[in-house]
């Protein structure tokens, strides 16, 4: 008859007279409300001398979260020390080890395991040696060792090495490592170093690789430093072999949503210019003249955000660039400028200007509120590159600064009537041409009704009041200054009317679906005025006259879903048309005064499908003088699809067509491609593919980028071991999906 015996130490220590100490009560000294159980099939033979168990057959022993079994098993309530042999497994919190012998310390976790393997869960590592210890809380040390993180009795991949030291959520180290797959030798690391479950942890990352017509071979090396727990930076050192090298630093800090930072530094000194002569232009510039001449090149951007309070904050802007080629050159690198876009966007909602802009914005704003008020203060600083570069002239106009104090809409007095104002302040300056000061006072007035219940009526006037001061700088030690005003008021006058209706389907899991249908009609007259005496800095200089009767129909559909905590209400479509009639064209003779019909629509069924059109239709020639559509399909595969086509009639058509194509569960194609329709030439095309195993991927890529009738083509390669990092190009992609396939518009 099979015995099974099971005892807790609380029990040996109730039944044995004179035993040296409580085990219970040390458990509970010890921080555990759990004793130590240890349980046998064949025999358990306590000594109290010792204070002691030897257990045999089937032994287990559980603590908390400790799980233990083998054969035999010593163990030392005192010490809370175990020995246990014969087929040996033991689990904490997930990580677990089998083998054939193990010493370990219940309390402190440390120990010796002998002729097994260690499974850490986090990095589904498995590292396999004839002596593995455990010598702190995470620490790790191994000799003659091999690790992978393939499961399985036959691995992909696996690394053999003399000595292995870990620190769980740090790093690990590995010295003469050698690379094996499938066992066959491969590469040998004197000295290699892998992130252990921490994301942030100082240390090199990944090197990638490149290969590309104008730079030729290209190998990147990234150093991460973890500076606290709300702040890092990133160091790139960039080899090309045609250009040189191209250092870089990123340091962010993120202290809330509303106080954070990223500021972006990049140099370069390249070896190639293009200075007009022979085939530069061609080889080493983008489209020829101005050229780009300087061998010194370098980009600075910055954003930050900073709150003070629950109503003031403030806000930074910086774009520095060169010359006018580089954002094109560096646009899809790592940390080039698709990257800090896709960085600044996601952070802090604000996108740097178009790499193809040579006027770049630079900004310094602080914005305070009040009930019904807000205070806005800005130094506007556009960097004209090529004026800078060139020596050319520059009459940029700079803000330095604009202030500006609004009174949002309020009622008046206790009256009908309701008021709103805006007033700006600001000092204007140009390194070349005229500078000056301006003040700007702008009121206005309204008078909103309702005639029965269905329409509303809302009549309005503004009053403006424009006052100039201008320095006329021509180059002589004493300017011309001169003062001058304008007087201006605008009427307009409002007609709308609602109507809805609410149904209730019984498809796509919607309780209801309320459709509301919005007729307006505006009218908007502003005095036409001579202005070509006045100083002209922007647009708030030139007023145009204006007699405009507009009329608009606006649908939305709004979904209405149950959940636990409430309803749940989305936008599911919109669709806006609206034309204007000029009276001004009419009075003047022109043939055509009803402008372009101008329609919107807006589909959004979530992640499945989303649809963004807008268009202008000519009443006249019967054509459109303009149409943009966006459209984005997923499914639950995983498979995307996203295509842009825009169209102005004489201008440009351009083509956009990027997809994710899950082919199997472990590979997926990402094709690319843009065209201009207008003049049947390639912008550009390419095409990834990954395969993704259980411990490993592998990426390929090739892109084609055309240019005034120029082609750079790229060609990388990706290698990716998942739980030590990758080798390769890896971080070109986001979660190992191209950065252009995650469905964005």
């Amino acid at each position: 008859m099979r015995l099974f015996v099971c005892v807790s130490i609380m029990l040996l220590s109730c039944v044995s007279e004179g035993a040296a100490s409580d085990p219970i009560s040390r458990m509970a000294a010890n921080g555990s409300d759990n004793p130590t159980k240890v349980t046998a099939s064949e025999e358990i033979v306590y000594d109290k001398t010792a204070d002691s168990v030897e257990a045999t057959g089937g032994v287990t022993i559980d603590r908390d979260a400790l799980h233990l079994t083998a054969d035999t098993v010593h163990f030392n309530a005192s010490t809370q020390d175990a020995t246990a042999d014969g087929d040996v497994r033991m689990n904490m919190d997930g990580d677990n080890f089998s083998g054939n012998r193990l010493n370990f310390n219940l309390d402190n976790q440390t120990g010796a395991f002998y002729d097994g393997t260690l499974f850490l869960k986090d990095n589904n590592m498995h590292i396999k040696a004839g002596e593995i210890k455990k010598y702190g809380a995470d620490s790790i040390f191994a000799q003659d060792v091999l690790i992978t993180t393939c499961d399985g009795a036959s691995p992909a991949w696996e690394i053999a090495g003399k000595k292995l030291d870990i620190t769980v959520g740090g790093y690990g180290t590995m010295s003469n490592a050698l690379f094996k797959v499938k066992r066959v030798p491969v590469f040998y690391f004197p000295f290699l170093v892998f992130p252990v479950n921490l994301p942030r942890q100082s240390g090199l990352l990944s090197p990638y690789f490149d290969y590309s017509q104008r730079r030729g071979l290209e190998y990147s090396q990234p150093f991460y430093w973890a500076i606290n727990d709300s702040s890092d930076a990133t160091f790139y050192l960039n080899h090309m072999a045609l250009r040189g090298e191209k250092l870089g630093a990123e340091y962010r800090y993120f202290l809330s949503d509303t106080d954070k930072g990223v500021a972006m530094f990049d140099f370069l000194k390249d070896k190639k210019v293009d200075d007009g002569t022979g085939t530069t232009s061609k080889d080493w510039g983008y489209g020829g003249y101005p050229f780009r001449q300087n061998s010194d090149r370098y980009w600075f951007r910055m954003k930050q955000d900073q709150e003070f309070g629950d109503q003031s904050s403030l806000m930074l802007d910086l774009d520095i660039v060169s010359d006018q080629d580089y954002l094109h050159e560096f646009r899809r690198d790592v940390s080039g400028y698709q990257d800090s876009d896709n960085l600044f966007l996601g952070l802090f909602n604000r996108q740097l200007d178009d790499y193809n802009d040579q006027v770049r914005k630079n900004r310094l704003a602080f914005t305070t509120q009040w009930p019904g008020y807000s205070l806005n203060a800005e130094a506007l600083w556009w960097d004209n590159v090529i004026a800078r570069t060139q020596n050319e002239t520059d009459s940029t106009v700079q803000s330095l600064p604009v202030v500006s104090f609004d009174g949002y809409r309020q009622p008046l007095f206790g009256t009908l009537l309701y008021g709103d104002f805006e007033t700006q302040a600001a000092y204007l300056y140009r390194k070349d041409g005229i500078r000056g000061e301006r003040i700007d006072l702008y009121p206005r007035l309204y008078l909103p009704r309702r005639l029965g219940r269905v329409l509303s009526v809302e009549p309005s006037v503004g009053a403006r009041e424009t006052l100039w001061q201008i320095s006329d700088d021509d180059g002589s030690q004493q300017d011309t200054v001169s003062s001058q005003h304008r007087e201006l008021y605008d009427f307009k006058l409002d007609l709308s009317s609602e109507i809805y209706h609410v149904f209730r389907p019984d498809w796509a899991q919607i309780d209801a679906l309320k459709h509301n249908m919005r007729f307006q009609v505006d009218y908007d007259y502003t005095p036409t005025l001579g202005q070509e005496d006045y100083p002209y800095f922007d647009g708030l200089d030139r007023i145009d006259g204006e007699n405009l009767i507009t009329y608009s129909i606006v649908n939305t559909f709004t979904s209405r879903r149950g959940a636990e905590n409430g309803y749940q209400y989305s936008q599911v479509a919109r669709l806006e048309l609206s034309q204007s009639y000029d009276l001004n064209k009419e009075r003047n003779g022109d043939p055509e005064p009803f402008n372009p019909v101008e329609g919107y629509l807006q589909l959004d069924f979530g992640k499945w499908c989303y649809l963004e059109a807008d268009a202008e239709w000519s009443t006249y020639s019967g054509e459109f003088a303009s149409h943009n559509i966006a459209y984005r399909f997923s499914d639950e595969r995983g498979d995307l699809l996203s295509l842009q086509h825009r169209y102005t009639a004489s201008l440009l058509e351009t083509l956009m067509v990027s997809a994710t194509l899950k082919l199997t569960d472990g590979i997926w194609l990402f094709p690319k491609y843009e065209k201009n329709l207008k003049t049947y030439k390639m912008v550009s095309r390419g095409l990834d593919l990954i395969y993704r195993a259980q411990c490993w991927s592998v990426e390929t890529r090739y892109e084609e980028e055309y240019d005034n009738d120029q082609v750079d083509w790229h060609v990388g390669l990706t290698f990716t071991l998942y739980g030590l990092g990758g080798m390769g190009s890896g971080a070109l992609h986001n979660e190992g999906l191209p950065s252009w396939a995650n469905g964005g518009f």
